[in-house]
């Protein structure tokens, strides 16, 4: 059964917060999700039902300037004025705090992908004790010069307009070349997954797609400069189990090569409960590629694995 609300934040926004539950199943654990950049949380759905059938509980919400939450405020494609990125990641907090009050007894694992995973890893850093496991989907590495480049090209632009101006250029920066591996192409998000029906949900979905503002490819930036300092690495629970999946062929984690380096970094600062799923011709959402069944298969299996160390150590 899917549950909507509108959850007031410390700041005096609201975001639109639904959660799915198998009514007829003893639920044993909360999955909090956190989309991607220019997508929403509905599209969560049937994931939401096939974890739902493996007994959890699913909670989803719209950042701000995405979904449905830009129906009460924000503009489109807009974080926040300032500090965009820790303000996404404190939403997080808030919703964690809520779904905790109203599921005291049950773990909760922070799900979260591509943009949606960097506020998630950012979550960690900040705040221990909140979570009982991290899930990283389509999730990708230090930018390197090609971030600090495009930062520069932000700000210049941000005072040449405004954070709220559509960030066009950006978005062709970081975008155009996703494609680049792929043949035949038939679309601009074929980089997305290889089931065309999915691209085609995806293009059709007027909540999907959209340019966002400078501002917010401006804060995002800042927030993967800000994640992959060993400073902030260190802070981390050391004894908190991670679970990265991707597509092979995803371009956001340079067709693996970025996930691992954020592997490696982790374990360097002695995380050593870190597992990595990595599917064969799989590309960006592994949650909508033809083999999503077995990719849902694969997290419960993980999950278990996880309950079941905790109650063998109680």
């Amino acid at each position: 059964m899917k549950r909507e609300s509108w959850i007031p934040l410390s700041d005096g926004h609201e975001v639109y917060l639904w959660s799915w539950q198998d009514e007829t199943i003893a639920p044993k654990a909360i999955i909090q999700l956190a989309h991607g950049m220019a997508e929403h949380s509905e599209r969560y759905q049937r994931t939401a039902e096939q974890l739902a059938a493996c007994k959890m509980i699913v909670y989803a919400h719209d950042h701000r300037g995405h979904g449905r939450t830009v129906e009460r405020n924000g503009l489109l494609g807009h974080l926040s004025d300032e500090n965009g990125f820790e303000r996404a990641v404190t939403d997080l907090k808030e919703i964690n705090e809520f779904i905790h009050l109203n599921h005291p007894d049950l773990p909760v694992f922070l799900l979260g992908h591509s943009m949606g995973s960097f506020f998630v890893r950012r979550f960690v850093q900040r705040y221990d004790g909140c979570v009982d496991g991290v899930l990283l989907s389509g999730t990708g590495g230090h930018p390197g010069y090609k971030g600090k480049t495009l930062v520069k090209i932000a700000e210049k632009q941000m005072k040449k307009r405004s954070k709220k101006s559509e960030g066009h250029l950006i978005n062709r920066l970081i975008f155009q070349n996703y494609n680049k591996k792929i043949s035949p192409k038939m679309t601009d998000f074929d980089w997305l997954s290889t089931n065309q029906n999915e691209v085609r949900k995806y293009i059709d979905d007027p909540k999907c797609g959209f340019i966002p503002t400078i501002g917010l490819f401006y804060d995002v930036l800042k927030g993967l400069d800000l994640i992959h300092l060993d400073s902030e690495v260190e802070k981390i629970n050391k004894t908190l189990p991670f679970y990265f999946f991707s597509g092979a062929d995803d371009p956001v984690g340079e067709h693996t090569k970025g996930i691992k380096k954020v592997i490696d970094q982790l374990k360097r600062h002695h995380l050593n409960h870190v597992d990595y799923r990595f599917y064969h011709k799989g590309r960006h959402e592994m949650l909508n590629e033809m083999n999503n069944h077995e990719v849902i298969k694969h997290l419960c299996e993980w999950i278990n694995k996880q309950l079941y160390k905790v109650a063998k150590n109680e």
